[in-house]
C-alpha cells in the first residue's frame, strides 16, 4: 500500500561486516534490538529458566529459533520447534521455559 514510503525507509548500503552483536549468556532475556515500539531479546537455554514478567505491561512472544523448547504455565506444557511461535498474553506473569539447547526470541512492548 506504501511502497515509496518503504523504498524511502530501505538502507539499500551494502556494509562489510553487518551483524548485531549482543551477550551470549544462557538462560538469561539478551538484548538484541530495543526501539521504541518494541524490544527484541534472544535467550539461549539450557535446562530450566523461571520467567517473572510482573513489572511488564505487555504480552510476550516466544519465537524458537532453535531447538525444540517447553514452555510450563499453571502446569500445562506448550512444546515450540524451530520456527513456531507462542503468544503469552499479558496477564500471565510467571512460567518455565525448559530445554536441553535451544534458542528462542522473546519479543514484547
Amino acid at each position: 500500500m506504501h511502497t515509496e514510503l518503504a523504498l524511502d525507509a530501505i538502507d539499500f548500503e551494502f556494509y562489510d561486516n553487518y551483524n548485531t552483536v549482543y551477550d551470549k549468556k544462557v538462560n538469561v532475556s539478551n538484548k538484541l534490538v530495543h526501539t521504541p515500539y518494541f524490544k527484541t531479546n534472544i535467550i539461549k537455554i539450557s535446562g530450566e529458566i523461571k520467567k517473572d514478567y510482573t513489572n511488564l505491561d505487555s504480552f510476550v512472544i516466544y519465537v524458537c529459533v532453535e531447538g525444540l523448547v517447553y514452555v510450563v504455565y499453571n502446569n500445562q506444557d506448550y512444546n515450540l520447534k524451530i520456527g513456531e511461535t507462542l503468544l503469552i498474553p499479558a496477564g500471565i506473569n510467571h512460567l518455565k521455559i525448559n530445554a536441553d539447547q535451544a534458542v528462542l526470541l522473546e519479543v514484547y512492548l
